[in-house]
Parts: C-alpha cells; sequence; structure tokens
C-alpha cells in the first residue's frame, strides 16, 4: 500500500487548511460567531479530509463524463457565463 504524504504534515491538518479555503470561497467567516452552523463546518471538513486522503478520487468525480451527451461544454459554457451553451 502507497504511504500518503502531505505537505501540511498529515491530512488532517491538510484538510484543515483546506476548508479555510473553502469558507472564503463560500463567504463563510469561520471567526464570526454566527457566520454558519455546526452541520457545514463537519460536514466540509469531512469532505476535505475525504478529499485530502483520496485526491485521485475527487478529481476523477470532478471530471466530466465523456460518455455524458455534452461532454461538459454545457458545464464549461455556464462557467464563462454564456447563456446558450
Amino acid at each position: 500500500m502507497a504511504k500518503n504524504t502531505f505537505v501540511c504534515g498529515s491530512a488532517e491538518q491538510a484538510a484543515l487548511e483546506l476548508l479555510g479555503h473553502v469558507a472564503r470561497a463560500e463567504g463563510v467567516d469561520l471567526s464570526a460567531q454566527h457566520s454558519t452552523d455546526r452541520a457545514w463546518i463537519l460536514d466540509t471538513y469531512a469532505e476535505c479530509l475525504k478529499a485530502a486522503w483520496d485526491p485521485e478520487k475527487r478529481l476523477s468525480a470532478a471530471r466530466p463524463d465523456p460518455s455524458r451527451s455534452g461532454n461538459g461544454t454545457d458545464v464549461q459554457a455556464s462557467a464563462r457565463g454564456d447563456e446558450h451553451a
């Protein structure tokens, strides 16, 4: 079994750092007392921990499935702001 190595030292530490990035991206201030609820924090940390332990699984889930119609072009067009992709 291959051993995971982490720039941050551990999967848990990497997940905690990733949680901070996700929170900022979603406009959540983790230092504010009532910025979000406990469930969001725990669910998001769990998702970050899964991503830290198995990033390839996370990446493959984010890639468009070429067998599906559109090949992800609708998502790409949406990201560009095109209304009619």
